[in-house]
């Protein structure tokens, strides 16, 4: 009986030394990899690169090309430069046209049935609930203005 008792005790530590073993082998994984996408932040002038229709058109006529290196295109043939205004989510446009140099500031509009304000963080519910269209609006001059859509 004592053997039995005996070769009983061996396999049950045999099996629990397996059994530890096992669990450390399970135990030792590796860590996922972090996540980097949400680390990367987005340059806040990639909103403005593209083209620029006008918004009260129904020709699509093409307003403004704003391009990654920071170049600018009005109206298909104008050529200048563009700029995101430090610490802001405005641009400056600068390029000569008719001959005179001109600096026009831009900025994002949210447009609604009768109603236009200026795209804030406190106002991107419009946006969210689809009451409204975010523009473009460039002021050609101190009176004049264009909002554009994005094409």
């Amino acid at each position: 009986m004592k053997r039995f008792f005996i070769i009983l005790l061996t396999l049950l530590m045999v099996a629990l030394m397996c059994s530890c073993g096992a669990k450390t082998e399970n135990t030792t994984t590796t860590a996922p990899e972090a996540d980097t996408t949400d680390t990367v932040e987005k340059n806040p002038a990639d909103r403005f690169v593209g083209k620029w229709i006008n918004a009260d058109s129904a020709a699509k006529e093409l307003k403004f090309e704003l391009k990654e290196d920071g170049t600018a295109v009005y109206e298909g043939k104008t050529e200048g430069t563009w700029a995101l205004k430090e610490g802001t989510e405005e641009i400056t446009i600068t390029m000569t046209i008719d001959d005179e140099k001109r600096s026009m500031d831009g900025y994002f509009i949210i447009a609604m049935d009768n109603y236009v304000c200026r795209a804030t963080p406190e106002n991107q519910h419009y946006l969210d609930d689809g009451e409204g269209v975010l523009e473009l609006e460039v002021m050609l001059t101190e009176n004049t203005c264009v909002d554009c859509v994005k094409e």
